[in-house]
């Protein structure tokens, strides 16, 4: 279980955006590591799936004398992990409420509404697909396999340092 914005937020947006940026780097990691067990280059890999809400919450110490844990409960964290269970296999499936604060940014795709506990209502679901295409050029470029390792985030990299660097990286490459 993982939570934004204790102790400090950035904002109920950028606190979603965050979260679910850092849920795709998740993903692609262990899609790595999934393709590394099926060359056999490890012995070891596993599915994960990941599920995402946005709300208030109760936060902070629980437990007794004898057990004490930082933590978080409370309806909205039961609804991330509903979203969780119902998510497939190497997938992120997120809440209509984090949907609205990350549509402009990030690519989704609507998915089957679930109900929320206590609730006839149903509410909609999103499976998060990448980030959106800005500019006519994807945000992102992250390529990884044997022996090397590549991940730019156009939006926030100076892109003359990038270019000095990957020209000191194909010089080596050539020599």
């Amino acid at each position: 279980m993982i939570f934004f914005g204790d102790p400090k937020t950035e904002g109920e947006q950028k606190d979603a955006l965050n979260c679910v940026c850092m849920a795709l780097e998740m993903k692609s990691y262990m899609e790595y590591k999934w393709k590394q067990f099926e060359r056999g280059e490890i012995n070891n890999a596993f599915k994960i799936r990941i599920g995402i809400n946005t709300g208030d919450c109760t936060v902070g110490n629980f437990g007794s004398e004898n057990r004490m844990d930082y933590s978080i409960i409370g309806r909205e964290v039961n609804l991330a992990g509903k979203l969780e269970q119902k998510a497939d296999p190497m997938s992120i499936l997120i809440s209509e409420t984090t949907y609205e604060l990350i549509k402009e940014e990030i690519e989704c795709i609507k998915k089957e509404p679930i109900s929320k506990k206590g609730n006839s209502n149903l509410m909609s679901t999103y499976q998060v697909i990448d980030r959106k295409v800005s500019n006519g050029r994807n945000s992102k470029i992250e390529n990884k396999g044997d022996g090397y390792s590549i991940v730019l985030d156009l939006s926030k990299v100076d892109k003359n340092f990038a270019i000095e660097k990957l020209e000191e990286a194909l010089q080596k490459l050539r020599n």
